[in-house]
């Protein structure tokens, strides 16, 4: 999945560091001017959450100047890395002002907005905008997260029952909305949306609550996620509702419907009027192990068991159940039911080794001993299957034979795995190599790394990175780069 553009509505932060924000109504900016709109001082400041990869972005404020505008600053976990003077002598609407971001890792931050001193001709301290979009220019690795996710209502998909339409009936309102005219119970709009698994919280702007306005309640997939009663006896303009704790189960698309779903005893409608809806991340489940093609039969089914790894000074992993300890497991890498052995840091499991591991927890199966648990910290496996190697026409080069190897790699945390199992090729005269990676790559990493051997077996130097699924690399025309020899052990592996 790729990124997409994240769009901020401001009323959807997440923190006031100082300072009273709020909706001005103005006629003349398209947002409706977000502000510090009381007592406007130095150090006003509020924030957003937001899940960013690395890469570049392109950073649009819209917002406006005027003589009594303050120095803005954008920051990013507190970094600093836009600063606008807001001053002018005049009003100037509509400003689109642009900055580049570069956010060196991926995963949670803190973007922010804040006041920070003034021109010396402005007369104070204030700000007024309407929203701040990052657009993404160059992203590194993948997989990417789906983010925060900001759905302007009158943007619907389908509206699956009554009639909406947009409207601005208060200068007060931001951006106005969609409202349903109908007014009945069970109007319902569905907006289609990408969602990573994980958890997040639903942040609702309703611009107008009345006499007439209905509960809202909002389902993904048909499962009701959040409801917020929107009755007030009085008009009441730009209130955010916020639901906590929500989860997604698994990264898809996703039907988000947005519904009346009955009114208070007191309002007389089922009005649902909407300025916006955010879905932000809080948490993105760790990474699912995944289970490599196993090399003998699986164990009997619905035995687990609690397995611990040995110093770097040890070669193996100690078994510990109710009736023994001190079983030492060799070099197996165990995970729970069904049961599989795997190669323990670049180590092939000789059969013999296997047959011993076998019989021990047959052994435990027999006792009727059965209730162990996996160390939950157990990191990516190394790679196993062997690269599929080619050639392809090019260069002047005469015959010559390479033995390949590669590794799974993380672009982001630099960790990387030991290297797969070691293929050799012939590559005829006048030709270049192709090393190709058979499987996409495991979650917890975004790259492969190829290492090619020109003096034998266990000669592999590191060539290159690959960062497409099942990508390709081709040997270049001229020298190879032949840098250092790959990892002698998975670093994916927690220290102990």
């Amino acid at each position: 999945m790729s990124s997409t553009n994240l769009y901020i509505q401001p009323c959807m932060h997440d923190t006031v560091v100082q300072g009273t924000w709020g909706y001005l109504g103005s006629a003349n900016q398209w947002g409706g001017s977000y502000s510090n709109v009381t007592a406007a001082a130095d150090g006003d400041e509020i924030s957003w959450d937001v899940y960013l990869h690395q890469g570049t972005y392109s950073v649009l404020l819209l917002t406006n100047q005027d003589a009594d505008r303050g120095i803005v600053e954008l920051a990013l976990d507190g970094v600093v890395f836009d600063t606008y003077d807001m001053y002018n002598a005049g009003a100037v609407n509509n400003i689109r002002r642009l900055s580049v971001l570069t956010v060196g890792s991926t995963g949670f931050k803190t973007l922010s907005l804040k006041i920070n001193g003034k021109n010396g001709s402005s007369s104070g301290f204030k700000i007024e905008f309407d929203f701040i979009a990052l657009y993404p220019t160059a992203l590194t690795g993948a997989p990417l997260k789906s983010g925060r996710v900001h759905i302007y209502p009158e943007l619907f998909d389908s509206a699956v029952q009554g009639t909406w339409a947009y409207s601005w009936s208060n200068a007060l309102i931001d951006c106005a909305g969609v409202l349903n005219s109908t007014s009945a119970d069970g109007d319902r709009l569905r907006f289609k949306i990408f969602l990573s698994a994980g958890t997040y919280i639903l942040r609702f702007l309703c611009p107008s609550r009345g006499s007439n306005s209905a509960i809202v309640s909002f389902s993904l997939n048909g499962t009701n996620i959040a409801t917020f009663d929107t009755y007030n006896w009085t008009a009441a303009a730009n209130t955010v509702f916020s639901q906590v704790g929500i989860t997604v189960s698994a990264s898809g698309q996703y039907d988000l419907d947005m519904f009346a779903n009955g009114h208070n005893g007191a309002s007389g409608g089922y009005d649902v009027y909407a300025g916006g809806i955010d879905l932000i991340p809080t948490a993105y489940p760790s990474p699912v192990i995944p289970q490599s093609e196993p090399h003998w039969p699986a164990l009997p089914s619905g035995m687990k068991f609690q397995i611990y790894p040995f110093s770097r000074e040890h070669d193996g992993r100690i078994i510990t159940t109710p009736y023994e300890s001190g079983h030492q497991g060799r070099r197996g890498l165990l995970v729970n039911a069904p049961l599989h052995i795997f190669r323990y840091r670049g180590e092939n499991l000789l059969k013999a080794e296997v047959d011993i591991i076998f019989g021990f927890l047959n052994d435990i199966a027999k006792w009727g001993a059965a209730h162990f648990y996996i160390d939950d910290d157990i990191p990516l496996w190394s790679a196993y299957e062997k690269p599929t190697l080619s050639h392809v026409a090019g260069g002047t080069k005469p015959q010559r034979t390479y033995h390949v190897t590669y590794t799974w790699y993380n672009t982001s945390t630099l960790k990387e795995t030991d290297d797969s199992q070691e293929d050799s090729f012939t590559v005829d005269a006048n030709k270049l190599l192709v090393v190709t990676i058979p499987n996409d790559f495991p979650e917890g990493s975004d790259a492969a790394r190829v290492y090619v051997g020109v003096g034998g077996s266990g000669t592999e130097k590191y060539e290159d990175v690959i960062t497409v699924n099942k990508g390709s690399w081709t040997e270049p025309t001229g020298a190879l780069n032949q840098g250092a020899a790959p990892p002698s052990e998975n670093n994916f592996f927690p220290e102990r």
